[in-house]
């Protein structure tokens, strides 16, 4: 050889492989941690979505509520005006004598 001694040689190889080895724990420990931190970012834009989706669900199910409260009590409105005018009783018994009641024009064939 050209003279280098064998324990500095030594020395600089463990040198190297702890420098390496040191450069790779460290890239490893980033990656992991930048890997941790996008599933939190991850996680509070699905939280905050899944907020925002529960809001408006309760806003539907309180539109439906208020649809299905406006159609039943209007329902209840002509069926009340319709037994006042006695239409209900013509009804049932045109039904009872097996009669199909007058529709529109487009239902009559």
């Amino acid at each position: 050889m050209s003279g280098v001694d064998p324990l500095l040689l030594a020395l600089a190889n463990v040198a190297s492989l702890a420098f390496w080895g040191i450069l790779l724990w460290m890239l490893v420990r980033h990656l992991t941690r930048a890997d941790r931190e996008a599933r939190g970012r991850e996680a509070d834009a699905l939280r905050a979505s899944l907020a925002a989706l529960e809001a408006d669900r309760d806003r539907l199910t309180a539109r439906t509520e208020a649809i299905e409260a406006i159609v039943t009590s209007e329902g209840f409105d002509l069926d009340r005006s319709a037994r006042e005018a006695g239409l209900l009783d013509a009804l049932g018994a045109t039904l009872a004598e097996g009669r199909r009641p007058a529709g529109r024009a487009r239902d009559r064939v």
